[in-house]
């Protein structure tokens, strides 16, 4: 029977390595996106990279604290953060794309560096998991 802790660690694990995985697919894609002929191009990039990772450290500061108290956060409260970060992020996109700062398509991509770390997470730890149960 696993540790009660065992399911913790592994959230704590994932955590860390998107955490970490958000700032070399950030880097990664700025690397590249000079050699991408659009316009503006590498502007979208950063734009949409920073917004998008500094979204996540966000959520990830909020959850965090609802969940240290001792009793558990009012979930109309945890939403509402949830939502109004959401429309803010909504609003620096409309503006970003309203005033022609980058290009769609760069910051298109650049809002997708956690969604691609999230997926390089869900591989390594199902590769991690398929190894314990060859294993044990």
């Amino acid at each position: 029977m696993p540790e009660p802790t065992a399911g913790q660690d592994t959230h704590q694990r994932i955590l860390r390595f998107v955490s970490r995985a958000n700032w070399v697919v950030f880097i990664v894609f700025l690397l590249i996106s000079p050699a991408v002929p659009i316009t503006g191009f590498a502007l979208g990039v950063v734009c949409g990279g920073l917004l998008v990772t500094g979204n996540f450290h966000l959520a990830y500061r909020s959850l965090n604290r609802s969940f240290q108290g001792g009793r558990p956060p009012a979930f109309p409260v945890v939403m509402a953060k949830h939502y109004l970060r959401f429309l803010v992020t909504g609003v620096i996109i409309f503006v970003l794309i309203s005033n022609g700062i980058g290009s769609p398509l760069g910051l298109l991509l650049g809002l997708s560096v956690v969604v691609v770390s999230l997926l390089a997470a869900s591989i390594v730890e199902a590769r991690r998991m398929m190894r314990e149960k060859s294993q044990g």
